[in-house]
């Protein structure tokens, strides 16, 4: 997306669907395309596939719940999103990889949280932590980032320090999607915590990194939020 190389990626791993028995990663790849151009139920149906293909291994199978389960959340189907994730986190434990289990458990503790449990996502995170490999950045960006979601959630402003160090180690890492949202999270905290000022610069450079891999979703979602600092202001 940020390389504009969405078409070529597309006909590559078109073709090796087509040329091969079984594919996983090719058609992961495809449904991610459509999930982040948003054509979600276009890319749920590429993760289902993975799912029913007998020859993917778990660790391939386990992904593609993970990513079906958040596409489902994203587009309101937050119950059934809960489900597949819960679904993806057993696959994944099963399959022994620890890499995935923290991002399918990330995920999974961000819709606990967004439907009112706090307390369980509060628990997922602290298990994923537990599990996560001391030298995987993007694992303890995304756990840092969650972990200030929640700390938002629960009424508090903790959670400004952990979104910040999310947000630098995603970026250096190059994915600003992770780095938008981590910032975004950073901004919601520092408005709550009265500083206004801050918060809107914060949330101008979530906008900012999430344009630039074209995450729109995460852009208006910032700059709605800078309106309301605006207004405040």
């Amino acid at each position: 997306l940020e390389r504009g190389q969405v078409a070529a990626l597309e006909r590559a791993w078109t073709a090796r669907v087509a040329a091969r028995a079984s594919d996983p990663e090719a058609m992961i790849g495809l449904g991610l395309v459509r999930l982040y151009t948003f054509e979600r139920e276009k890319a749920e149906g590429w993760f289902v596939r993975v799912e029913r293909d007998s020859l993917a291994s778990p660790r391939w199978q386990g992904a593609a719940r993970a990513y079906r389960g958040v596409s489902l959340a994203t587009r309101g189907e937050m119950a059934r999103g809960d489900s597949v994730l819960a679904h993806g986190l057993d696959v994944a434990r099963k399959a022994y990889d620890p890499g995935l289990e923290v991002r399918v458990a990330v995920m999974l503790a961000r819709v606990r949280t967004l439907r009112g449990d706090v307390a369980g996502g509060q628990t997922l995170i602290t298990q994923a932590e537990s599990r996560a490999p001391p030298n995987d950045s993007l694992a303890r960006a995304m756990l840092l980032c969650t972990r200030a979601t929640i700390g938002f959630y629960a009424g508090g402003t903790t959670g400004v320090q952990m979104a910040q160090e999310g947000s630098r180690l995603a970026r250096q890492l190059g994915d600003y999607r992770t780095a938008a949202v981590c910032t975004q999270w950073r901004g919601m905290q520092l408005q709550r915590a009265g500083y206004l000022t801050q918060a809107e610069s914060v949330l101008v450079n979530s906008a900012a990194d999430a344009r630039r891999v074209g995450a729109h979703d995460v852009a208006a979602y910032s700059d709605q939020f800078r309106g309301f600092v605006l207004s405040q202001l």
